[in-house]
């Protein structure tokens, strides 16, 4: 029950820090300045919490798994990704054919990955000066190559 509560807790923290993002959703802000700022805030969020991160992240506790009600906020912060890259996708910064579902998934693995990189490798650095967390633009760049409405190429 304590794991229950740490995780859908986390997941509800989490959510609450994306909110702004979500309301800047379809007021301008360009696909890649959205993603940069948002992921920024989540992923600086994630390190700050690092036993809400393992939770949420990993599966510290053998045989254990968040229950359906303390998974439900994880889901919600997953169909809120979904319908953020749908804004984006009518907007016209994601190609209009990009499968959404597989963008969504790609999106998770990436952003966790380098949450989970980070709290591994090097816990005690600052997210200006960790080795993974300055992959972020990066990361997005290769995001937007894969599914933004125009083919980027690197300079």
């Amino acid at each position: 029950a304590l794991c229950d509560e740490i995780f859908a807790r986390g997941w509800q923290e989490a959510t609450e820090v994306l909110a702004p993002y979500k309301e800047e959703l379809g007021s301008g802000p360009d696909a890649q300045s959205l993603l940069t700022e948002g992921t920024a805030a989540f992923v600086t969020w994630a390190l700050d919490h690092p036993g809400y991160a393992q939770l949420m992240f990993w599966r510290p506790i053998p045989h254990w798994e968040p229950s359906q009600a303390a998974y439900a906020p994880a889901m919600q912060l997953l169909d809120q990704t979904t319908r953020t890259l749908t804004v984006l996708q009518r907007q016209g910064s994601l190609r209009a054919d990009a499968d959404l579902d597989e963008a969504t998934r790609l999106w998770t693995v990436l952003v966790a990955g380098v949450i989970s990189q980070h709290l591994s490798n090097e816990p005690g650095t600052s997210v200006r000066d960790g080795r993974f967390t300055t992959l972020v633009p990066a990361l997005i760049e290769l995001f937007l190559t894969r599914y933004g409405a125009t083919r980027r190429r690197r300079p």
